[in-house]
């Protein structure tokens, strides 16, 4: 069976077009961690569910490039869930807090990040 690229396009677009009419996160409660353990990445609970964790034992570790060691899921000004890490050890509510968003950076900013919040522990 053939099908010509217009017919496929028409297919996808089928598909695609309801998820452009699901709105996008307007609040930080929108957003969750992508999976129960060492999430490195967010979902937007307005357009997928939020990973069912109840079930599910996680080991105590800190890992360094995932959420565990006091990073969140905030819905950014672009309206994108999106991984946030803090890169100061103050309090929670300290307003010395220095949040790095990192929906707009390259993938090798992550690594970049790390090293210097371990150049700040030591």
């Amino acid at each position: 069976m053939r099908i010509s690229l217009a017919a496929f396009f028409t297919i996808l677009l089928a598909f695609i077009a309801p998820l452009a009419l699901v709105d996008a996160c307007t609040r930080d409660e929108h957003c969750v961690p992508s999976s129960c353990c060492h999430a490195t990445a967010c979902v937007d609970t307005t357009k997928v569910p939020a990973p069912n964790c109840t079930e599910v034992m996680c080991t105590g570790g800190c890992h360094m490039e995932s959420l565990d060691c006091g990073g969140e899921c905030r819905c950014s000004k672009s309206q994108v869930c999106s991984p946030y890490i803090r890169t100061g050890m103050p309090p929670d509510s300290s307003p010395q807090h220095q949040w790095v968003d990192l929906s707009n950076q390259p993938p090798a900013a992550p690594q970049k990040i790390i090293r210097y919040v371990k150049r700040l522990r030591k």
